[in-house]
């Protein structure tokens, strides 16, 4: 395994960090699931023709990242949500994942 293809080692995020870091994201609210917290923002779109393309938009950062969300796509909107599995947490790479999320999102929306 190369260095580039070896997986982060990602440290999960004190409370504190989180709710510093989650002050520079848009809209992204801090849900907890099964005690792990979570990441989430609905996106509005047009159609879901865009609903699609945005979801897909993101996954292939994700894919690139090798870290993945989970995502809902329904007609009107897509909801993300990111934790690190793994840690059973939220670490820093859930936040850059997020803040492009909203670049792509703006992207498509103008």
């Amino acid at each position: 395994m190369t260095k580039k293809e070896q997986p982060l080692k990602l440290k999960v995020l004190s409370h504190t960090q989180i709710e510093q870091l989650l002050a520079h994201l848009d809209h992204w609210q801090l849900q907890h699931v099964d005690e792990s917290p979570r990441l989430v923002k609905k996106y509005q779109c047009q159609q879901f023709a865009d609903a699609m393309l945005l979801a897909n938009q993101i996954g292939n950062i994700a894919e690139l990242e090798k870290h993945h969300p989970r995502l809902v796509i329904q007609w009107g909107w897509v909801q993300v949500s990111w934790w690190t599995y793994r840690q059973q947490g939220l670490t820093e790479m859930d936040f850059i994942m997020a803040a492009r999320c909203d670049e792509l999102a703006e992207r498509s929306a103008g």
